[in-house]
């Protein structure tokens, strides 16, 4: 088990991952339906069918982290820290990993040809 830094507890006790911040057109797909499983129509539109994995995995991921931040806080009052396994900074890791794939692959995309060398070092170097 390790420590986490305080400036991560604090970073995951200060976020606002929650289903009601989801976007509005998960929002509005929940509305009609709720359980976010295509109907035998839906399913024949990919596009449609892959809009409801993305709204379900949304809901999902939500809350499974106000789960984990709820039992962060919990552990952070008792104790003044919180303790992890190193399954979770392995996970974390991973995370980073594909984050930082992904940014990079974004960069790549912008064109930056116009001389904005210091926008392209800030998107760069941004910290998780």
């Amino acid at each position: 088990m390790r420590r986490l830094p305080r400036a991560e507890v604090a970073s995951i006790l200060s976020s606002r991952i929650h289903p009601d911040r989801a976007p509005s057109c998960y929002k509005a797909l929940k509305l009609q339906n709720p359980d976010l499983i295509p109907s035998p129509e839906e399913e024949m539109d990919e596009l449609k069918v892959a809009e409801y994995a993305d709204a379900r995995d949304f809901y999902e991921a939500a809350e499974e982290f106000s789960i984990f931040q709820a039992w962060v806080r919990s552990e952070y009052a008792k104790y003044g820290y919180v303790e992890v396994d190193d399954d979770y900074l392995a996970h974390r890791e991973q995370v980073r990993a594909c984050s930082d794939r992904a940014r990079e692959a974004a960069l790549e995309a912008i064109d930056f040809s116009d001389g904005d060398e210091d926008l392209k070092i800030f998107f760069r170097n941004r910290q998780h």
